[in-house]
């Protein structure tokens, strides 16, 4: 969970948007002084990818119980 593990394996396999940008992140990676910089790249893509789906999940379910509050 600290992300030390080999290539933020963890990180990868349970975050869409890192898998799908997996090679800009490669070259911005390679472009990097800071090894802790680059953590917080991640953790702030992982994080904040999931709140945007948590959003959408429940912007859609507030929608439907208003719909079905309405009928």
């Amino acid at each position: 969970m600290s992300g030390n593990d080999d290539k933020n394996l963890l990180l990868a396999f349970t975050s869409p948007l890192l898998l799908w940008f997996e090679p800009q992140l490669t070259e911005l990676h390679q472009s990097m002084k800071s090894e802790l910089l680059w953590q917080y790249v991640l953790y702030g893509i992982h994080f904040f990818s999931w709140l945007f789906i948590a959003l959408i999940i429940d912007w859609g379910i507030s929608r439907y119980r208003a719909a079905k509050n309405n009928n």
